[in-house]
């Protein structure tokens, strides 16, 4: 199971849960399949006496649990760490063979880019290529699910993966995407290249794209078990508002600042972000909640956010959302065009907020049975139950 891990979750928590892959541990333990994580850290800290002290709390929390874990300091070695050196040498200089002879301003941004690319490399990719070098050796490993958002850590693990050994990589993309996120999705060049996966399964037919090398397949709803059970007659014309948080703090003060002057807010925060450094932004009558989502969608009328894959859950719950963004930026939306207007709008400014929230409070009042329409047509095309028996055939148990 290669996943990421929210360092600062864990050592909050004191206590191991790894929600991407949530209902199918039961299975998993269920039938007595082994498996093992390959976590992906994210949320360490550049201080490096502050890491220290999260990852002394981390590795004492998992320590603690029933779960086998391989890290990619359990392989390294000296020669590792010569190859490294080797690869972050070499990466500007073969990066610079890309860069074009500048025609036309399309040509000028495509090199400043290349450049901009080559300052904010991260050495990430490079350790997991020397980890996924010594994943592929194991002889008792024969597939691998990934948290899939085809980042460039991934990539270079991929292709380690494919280059030395026969262990299978299935991209598993359960989560919420948009189309602004268009790296995510994977290509027939991806393939050529050699850095896609063996298969990749999606959250829904919506995601389900006609490539001639790449093995798409419906997967399994895993994180949105709750959507399948949640009864839309529960949903109230309540006038209150939920804002989500993103887990981009500029994202988050932005919808703070547009519901500044909305009365009955709740805030609830993104899992990855500090609500404690937005106390400055909050508006003065608006609670802070840590429940669950599907706990508090009964008690609102309106959901609004940005860049956060749970205005897709509150649509598919039947609850009117409104996506915030600026014309200027992409917007990270993931909801389609259906619907627009009558379950879910988007506002580009303060004043634009407070008008679309007035309108889809007033077009809930008298067409409840349109929005139960709609939201079981996002559940048909961008979900898939859990069940065992999914379960069981999707990642293959025996």
């Amino acid at each position: 199971m290669d996943v990421f891990f929210l360092v600062d979750k864990i050592v909050k928590e004191g206590e191991f849960h790894e929600n991407y892959f949530s209902s199918l541990y039961k299975t998993l333990e269920k039938k007595n399949v082994d498996f093992v994580f390959i976590p992906r850290l994210f949320g360490l800290s550049l201080n490096p006496i502050k890491t220290h002290r999260q990852l002394k709390s981390f590795f004492n929390v998992i320590n603690n649990s029933n779960y086998d874990f391989l890290f990619e300091h359990d392989f390294f070695k000296f020669r590792d760490l010569i190859s490294l050196n080797w690869m972050i040498t070499c990466y500007p200089f073969k990066t610079l063979r890309f860069k074009v002879k500048e025609r036309n301003l399309e040509d000028r941004i495509f090199n400043k880019n290349l450049l901009k690319d080559i300052g904010s490399q991260s050495i990430v990719p490079f350790t997991r290529y020397i980890f996924g070098k010594h994943v592929s050796k194991l002889k008792n490993l024969n597939k691998i699910y990934s948290w899939s958002e085809f980042q460039s850590l991934e990539r270079s693990f991929n292709y380690a993966i494919r280059k030395n050994g026969a262990t299978k990589v299935y991209a598993c993309q359960f989560n919420a995407r948009s189309s602004v996120y268009f790296s995510s999705y994977i290509r027939d060049r991806d393939e050529l290249a050699g850095y896609a996966p063996h298969r990749v399964y999606v959250n829904g037919k919506n995601y389900l794209l006609e490539e001639n090398s790449v093995d798409y397949r419906l997967g399994v709803s895993l994180r949105y078990r709750n959507i399948f059970y949640y009864d839309l007659k529960k949903n109230s014309n309540s006038s209150k508002a939920l804002l989500l948080g993103s887990f981009s703090h500029s994202k988050n003060k932005l919808i703070l600042n547009w519901a500044r002057d909305m009365r009955d807010l709740t805030f609830k925060g993104h899992p990855s972000s500090c609500t404690e450094s937005l106390e400055n932004y909050m508006p003065k009558k608006c609670n802070i909640v840590n429940g669950n989502i599907y706990d508090l969608f009964p008690k609102v009328g309106v959901v609004i956010g940005v860049a956060s894959g749970s205005l897709l859950e509150a649509v598919a719950c039947g609850i009117s959302v409104i996506v915030l963004g600026k014309k200027d930026e992409l917007i990270f939306n993931p909801l389609v065009d259906f619907g627009k207007g009558r379950i879910w709008d988007i506002a580009f400014s303060k004043v634009e907020l407070e008008s679309k929230y007035r309108e889809l409070l007033s077009y809930r009042m008298e067409n409840q049975d349109e929005l139960h329409a709609i939201a079981n047509w996002y559940r048909d095309n961008f979900f898939i139950e859990p069940t065992e028996e999914a379960i069981t055939r999707i990642f293959e148990i025996n």
